[in-house]
C-alpha cells in the first residue's frame, strides 16, 4: 500500500482543497477516480473511496489515499 500511495504524491496526485482549524479536506486522484479524503484534528481520517467505504468504517479505514494524504501533508510541514 505504501508505494501505491508513495507514486500517488511523487507524481503530484495529492491537492489540499480546504483547511480550516479542525480539518484539511484534499482531493487525491486515485487509478480510475479522484477521491476524497478528509483529515481531522483528532487525527481520524476518512476516503471516499470503494475501498474505504466498503469496509463499512466511514472513519479510520487505511487506503493508500488516505496515506497518500498523509504523506503529502508529512512532506508539507518538512519543506
Amino acid at each position: 500500500m505504501y508505494a501505491k500511495a508513495r507514486e500517488i504524491v511523487d507524481e503530484g496526485r495529492v491537492e489540499v482543497t480546504d483547511e480550516t482549524d479542525k480539518r484539511l479536506y484534499l482531493e487525491v486522484e486515485g487509478s480510475t477516480d479522484t477521491y476524497g479524503v478528509r483529515m481531522e484534528s483528532d487525527h481520524t481520517f476518512s476516503c471516499t473511496c470503494p475501498y474505504a467505504t466498503l469496509k463499512g468504517l466511514p472513519r479510520g479505514a487505511l487506503c493508500s489515499h488516505a496515506l497518500a494524504a498523509m504523506v503529502h501533508l508529512v512532506e508539507r510541514e518538512q519543506a
